[in-house]
């Protein structure tokens, strides 16, 4: 008998351990919302590709606290579905997708990282009749 009570007490120990090592600390879901903070805001961007100037306006997506929407990328302004993006700290990260696919389909990926007020973004681009590899400056206007 004392054999099955070390059995359940053993069993009950390293469950006990399963579930204590399973929680999980929120706090790291509010830092992800604070660092998408910072890249909220109207930002004018200046790119090698398109050799001009335009500005585009750096949203929350509601459906997902450590990403954003990028209205005007591309200087693009009626995109039915802008580019998103992740934040993770100062670094934004645009995965792969199609973006304003019922007026000027490209596909876009890229990456950047955030730094007193600008964001050094190196992106690539596709279209039917092109593919490039861009960089381009966003300056924060507000």
């Amino acid at each position: 008998m004392s054999s099955k009570n070390n059995t359940r007490i053993l069993f009950l120990f390293v469950l006990f351990l399963m579930l204590f090592s399973a929680c999980e600390d929120d706090s790291d879901l509010t830092d992800l919302t604070e660092d998408r903070e910072n890249f909220i805001g109207t930002w004018s961007v200046s790119e090698n590709c398109q050799k001009k100037e335009y500005n585009v306006t750096i949203e929350k997506d509601p459906a997902n606290s450590s990403q954003v929407i990028i209205q005007g990328f591309l200087h693009i302004v009626n995109c039915d579905n802008p580019p998103q993006a992740i934040i993770a700290g100062s670094s934004i990260q645009m995965l792969e997708q199609e973006i304003c696919s019922s007026s000027f389909p490209y596909t876009v990926e890229g990456s950047g990282k955030l730094q007193n007020n600008t964001i050094n973004f190196n992106y690539y681009k596709k279209d039917e009749a092109d593919s490039l590899n861009c960089s381009a400056v966003f300056t924060r206007i507000k």
